[in-house]
């Protein structure tokens, strides 16, 4: 996966916004969406770090860009998924 600084959107469950303004301050817009999400689009440094903490979040949480960010995500998971078949 690419490493390094990356500004990645996301759409997220509403009850993890207190995380996302934890994690990246009260200055991170937050834009509603319906049935009860949001999206945000924050600037990260990409790692084993961040995909682990996405992770955390389970479905409450998608990346939706950049591409190679949200391929890094589903490779680290068909990986994981191969261990359990």
């Amino acid at each position: 996966f690419r490493s390094g600084l990356a500004v990645v959107s996301a759409i997220l469950l509403n009850s993890i916004a207190g995380s996302i303004i934890d994690r990246f301050g009260t200055g991170v817009s937050i834009f509603p969406q319906s049935d009860g999400y949001f999206t945000c689009t924050v600037p990260v440094i990409v790692s084993p770090n961040f995909y682990s903490w996405v992770l955390q979040f389970g479905k409450r949480i998608e990346i939706t860009a950049p591409a190679d960010i949200r391929d890094g995500m589903k490779n680290l998971l068909s990986g994981v998924l191969e261990n359990y078949r």
